[in-house]
């Protein structure tokens, strides 16, 4: 059971992780402009 949520969790959260990061060098180029 666990291994089923690991395997339909471990995709969103590399993406959500990706998104985060483009978020955060988004944020630190608009203030750094």
């Amino acid at each position: 059971f666990f291994q089923l949520i690991k395997q339909y969790l471990n995709p969103l959260i590399s993406i959500a992780s990706t998104a985060t990061a483009v978020i955060i060098y988004v944020a630190i180029f608009m203030v750094f402009k």
